[in-house]
């Protein structure tokens, strides 16, 4: 579904193309509504929309050395419903980074 003539995007753990030849992205980064082009193959090209596609839950970042860093929740059901920028500073769970990592990225 990703024409791109580059495989993979920013996030990059050493993980290689099915030809072992680029650089790749393990896994899928997140998926949402406004992905209108995509509901429309599964539902009407394709017909297997309701077969294809689970509800939202919740995403993983793992590392090849730590495993597991951090969770982000499907914020759309968290409560109290905050801004973007801080629904995810409030809400993603980051595992291994200390209080203090985490406070010096409030101004961003």
């Amino acid at each position: 579904l990703d024409a791109a003539p580059r495989i993979g995007g920013l996030v990059r753990d050493g993980f290689a193309s099915v030809q072992g030849l680029q650089p790749a992205e393990a896994g899928q980064h997140g998926f949402w509504d406004a992905y209108s082009n995509i509901f429309d193959l599964l539902e009407h090209d394709l017909g297997i929309l309701d077969q294809a596609l689970t509800g939202y839950a919740e995403q993983g970042q793992y590392s090849r050395d730590g495993g597991l860093e951090a969770v982000w929740p499907v914020y759309r059901d968290q409560r109290p419903t905050l801004p973007t920028g801080v629904a995810q500073a409030v809400y993603t769970k980051f595992l291994k980074l200390p209080p203090t990592d985490r406070l010096s990225a409030f101004p961003l």
